[in-house]
């Protein structure tokens, strides 16, 4: 049933919701729930989801279920994130600790993500580390390659371009294997998003493009994979066509009042906007992301937008573009803060940092 969630999660809440009544043995409902849960935040719908997951935690602890009841913990906290509701979440995964192995392993790698998220580099990646070793003894592969993927990412973002593709490799083929089609789109997104920092433009624009369509396909949101392409071209050298991408991803995502993705949306549109000799369109998008960075608690992003505003004051089109190739070369490539995948999809699932409520959510 969970691997149906993680292969197609429409199709699971037709077949789950036909078959999950309460004539089913109570172990049967109670994992039928769980991975119905799984389904509904996926496909963004968090009340739902919610629903379950609560149903599930309860018929568990009835039957005195110490693993699914923390998997299931596990789960309503990543829907609870994703809500806004940041304080419940963590309660939730320290709930989901005191629980019986694999659970409390899964929480612990699940914590080491949130850990990544918050900053907290090193120990992230020991945490990450000890929950690998027991995670290859028991060959949770599901886990494994959640924990891969979370690490590529964290890799990514540290500069470990080689240790990130080890890892990042390692989940998509480990998805791809067990035909999780929603993981594996995000494994693709994630790979193309280190490629494009390795250089690797023709690899990582092709990643881009196969994640959009596996997701078009299941009917979940692609919206993030715009952003990441505009980027990848952009770094190609191909101004022209980032600025027509990166367009069109802040239009989708104004018109879902998706903030927290937006925000980074309008710095690379400024970015691109500056490479391609437009100063007024990059000044002007590069002044609402330092307005939104700064009303989501995120002061360096706030200065980056700020940098790039100062960049696009009044000069010609060839000292823009000629700014914009010193800037990248000097390192002033975004790194997207929305994009650390946990066994949650914590791409979408961060967004519940500022309250935006919206996303969807894979395994966990």
């Amino acid at each position: 049933m969970l691997s149906l969630a993680e292969a197609d999660p429409n199709a699971a809440i037709r077949v789950l919701q036909a078959t999950a009544g309460d004539d089913m043995p109570p172990i049967h409902q109670t994992t039928a729930l769980y991975a119905l849960g799984v389904a509904h935040r996926t496909v963004d719908e968090l009340a739902e989801s919610e629903a379950c997951l609560q149903k599930a935690v309860e018929l568990a602890t009835e039957a005195n279920e110490g693993t699914i009841r923390g998997d299931a913990l596990l789960s309503l906290a990543a829907t609870r994130a994703m809500a806004g509701e940041i304080d419940d979440a963590f309660s939730l995964l320290a709930e989901a600790e005191e629980c019986p192995d694999p659970a409390r392993t899964h929480a612990r790698t699940q914590r080491a993500g949130w850990m990544a998220r918050m900053g907290k580099v090193g120990e992230a990646i020991a945490l990450f580390a000890e929950s690998e070793v027991q995670l290859e003894a028991w060959d949770d592969r599901r886990w494994l390659g959640h924990l891969r993927n979370n690490r590529g990412l964290l890799f990514t973002y540290i500069g470990e371009f080689d240790a990130a593709e080890e890892d990042l490799r390692s989940a998509l083929e480990i998805y791809s294997e067990a035909g999780w089609d929603v993981s594996r789109a995000e494994a693709e997104h994630n790979l193309g998003f280190l490629l494009t920092r390795r250089g690797d433009l023709v690899e990582a624009l092709q990643l881009f493009r196969q994640a959009g369509e596996t997701m078009a396909r299941l009917g979940l949101d692609p919206s993030e994979l715009p952003t990441d392409e505009a980027e990848a071209l952009l770094l190609a050298g191909l101004p022209d066509r980032a600025v027509a991408t990166s367009v069109a991803a802040v239009e989708e995502l104004t018109a879902k009042n998706a903030q927290a993705k937006l925000a980074e949306a309008l710095l690379i549109y400024a970015r691109c906007a500056l490479a391609a000799g437009d100063g007024s369109q990059s000044r002007t998008a590069a002044g609402l992301a330092s307005k939104m960075f700064s009303e989501h608690g995120q002061p360096a992003w706030a200065a980056r937008a700020n940098l790039l505003q100062a960049a696009s004051a009044e000069r010609t089109p060839g000292d823009l573009r000629r700014m914009a190739a010193e800037l990248m070369s000097g390192g002033l490539v975004a790194v997207s803060y929305t994009h650390l995948t946990l066994p949650t999809t914590w791409s979408r699932c961060c967004a519940g940092w500022w309250g935006e409520g919206v996303g969807g959510g894979g395994g966990g």
